[in-house]
């Protein structure tokens, strides 16, 4: 018997191109067999040949063909490859340019992905003897399994229960919503 799987199936980047890695995204490269780690940014990539990124200040000028380790954060993902050293450029500010990586990892960073809002909400303890009392909060972030909260006053401790009132307003109706 066949078993069906249902559901979307989980997302999962097949390429370095599929992450759609952002310019100016923050890098950590070291040589490999080095422990010295610079810091760079990702500046684009050419279909599948070749990665820029900003030189790191500071660093020596590596020989083509030096094998680099890079590590970055993207999104939801954190990805790690090796890559060589295929060129410098100087001008107009200095770049390396490396060959692009056969083999890259990822991994979830968290397991549901966060949606990012601004949303102002009021925040009241579960227990009305304990926790916050009307406190005022901005809503950073939103996912399957909670949210993020910002505020000047402590809201609890994590795990703590809370509830979380705001207003909304669809087709020119405000509605009051209670999570």
């Amino acid at each position: 018997m066949k078993r069906l799987e249902q559901g979307p199936k989980p997302y999962w980047p097949e390429a370095l191109t599929d992450l759609n890695i952002s310019s100016g995204t923050a890098m950590q490269i070291e040589q490999v067999g080095s422990k010295q780690r610079m810091k760079s940014e990702w500046l684009g990539s050419i279909g599948q040949q070749h990665v820029y990124i900003r030189a790191p200040k500071g660093a020596p000028r590596l020989v083509f063909g030096t094998r680099l380790r890079v590590r970055m954060l993207q999104d939801n993902w954190v990805c790690a490859f090796e890559a060589e050293i295929y060129a410098h450029i100087d001008k107009p500010e200095p770049l390396w340019v490396l060959k692009y990586p056969s083999t890259f990892e990822v991994a979830r960073l968290r397991q549901d992905n966060r949606l990012p809002v601004a949303i102002r909400v009021r925040v009241d303890g579960a227990d009305p003897l304990v926790g916050p009392e009307r406190v005022n909060a901005l809503m950073t972030d939103l996912h399957l399994r909670g949210a993020a909260l910002e505020s000047h006053l402590s809201l609890g401790e994590v795990g703590d229960q809370i509830f979380i009132t705001t207003r909304l307003d669809f087709a020119d109706t405000e509605h009051l919503v209670m999570l």
